[in-house]
């Protein structure tokens, strides 16, 4: 077998005995190739120390106030509304610990009072557009904008009364919200 390359890229020298022809046929240097191996062995040792690292306590509480910063909140809402976020989301929903989770939280949130409170104010306010003791005009209280508007009860946890009840913007009825909290 001749060759004519006498050195190999890293400057060994190619004899005979220092060849590695690969199946494929590319002729290596038997040096640069165990360089290269131990690289890849060493690497796959800091690999697996990270992982072992991953594992500790003190990376599980690293992560646990990790997600608690507003820059990976900011994040998660972002990746949420994502398609991708949104396409898991659903896959999620109908998996089958998906539709255990969201039964569990159902009946949790209706054992909460407050839900159960606002129900009864959302059927007050339906059947009072129905009977039509309760005109919805469109126009925000507060701040006069036309269009969408939702209603705003003013005493929550009171039995509802029409007296209460005003008609906000989003904007606003989210700053009158705040304001009762």
């Amino acid at each position: 077998m001749s060759l004519t390359i006498k050195l190999c890229k890293h400057g060994h020298e190619l004899t005979s005995d220092n060849i590695y022809i690969n199946p494929s046929g590319y002729v290596t240097c038997r040096i640069c190739r165990k360089l290269s191996n131990r690289k890849h062995d060493n690497s796959n040792v800091r690999r697996n120390q990270r992982k072992k690292w991953n594992q500790t306590k003190v990376s599980k509480n690293y992560r646990k106030e990790y997600e608690k910063t507003p820059k990976r909140r900011k994040y998660q809402k972002n990746y949420q509304k994502s398609e991708n976020g949104v396409r898991i989301r659903k896959r999620y929903i109908k998996s089958d610990k998906g539709i255990t989770m969201t039964r569990k939280a159902d009946v949790r949130r209706r054992k909460d009072i407050d839900h159960q409170i606002r129900i009864m104010n959302r059927q007050f306010i339906y059947y009072s557009k129905k009977i039509g003791t309760l005109v919805i005009k469109n126009i925000c209280t507060d701040c006069g904008k036309h269009g969408y508007t939702q209603v705003h009860h003013e005493k929550y946890h009171n039995p509802p009364k029409l007296i209460d009840i005003r008609e906000l913007c989003m904007k606003c009825h989210v700053k009158a919200d705040k304001l009762l909290k």
